[in-house]
């Protein structure tokens, strides 16, 4: 059936365990026997590091160009940042710097195939004491799916870029 799809892999999963003649048959194939918790394990790397942060990337890697410590000078040297609005900007800059680091630090490690780095837990329990100070973070701490999260990941970055463009102006070259 396997090879019938074109697939180059194949999984049987139990609940309970294999006997010794299963164990031998699949030997020879490109079937893996597994249980349910191993095939969580398996599918989990893999749905985060080709889906959610990529996904996670794609709509927020943005946003973190402008929450990087240099910003606020590389604007204002272009010309982009008007001075009166450096204040604005910087506060713009610390209310979504946490959610920017928080999604790159886990972006980095899973497409840099680091997976030793801790996988993105939901809801962020990790950080439940210092929630109220960490700005839009705040927004996301109780969501219990990545769907969700990545939902409103992509809406925080929307509306942070939305924001932060309002203080930059066209310079034309």
């Amino acid at each position: 059936m396997v090879s019938d799809c074109g697939a180059n892999l194949g999984y049987i999963i139990t609940k309970k365990g294999f006997q010794r003649g299963a164990i031998n048959a699949s030997s020879l194939t490109n079937i893996q026997l597994i249980n349910w918790a191993e095939f969580q394990d398996i599918f989990m790397k893999d749905y985060l590091k080709y889906f959610v942060y990529p996904e996670l990337k794609k709509h927020v890697d943005t946003l973190v160009t402008y929450t990087e410590p240099l910003s606020p000078g590389s604007f204002l040297a272009s010309g982009k940042l008007e001075k009166r609005n450096v204040s604005e900007f910087l506060a713009l800059k610390e209310e979504y710097m946490a959610f920017c680091f928080f999604c790159l630090s886990h972006w980095q490690s899973g497409l840099l195939g680091v997976m030793d780095f801790k996988a993105l837990e939901l809801p962020i329990k990790q950080l439940e004491d210092k929630i109220e100070s960490i700005g839009v973070l705040n927004e996301i701490k109780d969501v219990d799916n990545y769907e969700d999260f990545l939902s409103k990941s992509k809406v925080i970055a929307s509306e942070g870029l939305r924001r932060f463009r309002g203080l930059i102006k066209k310079v034309d070259k």
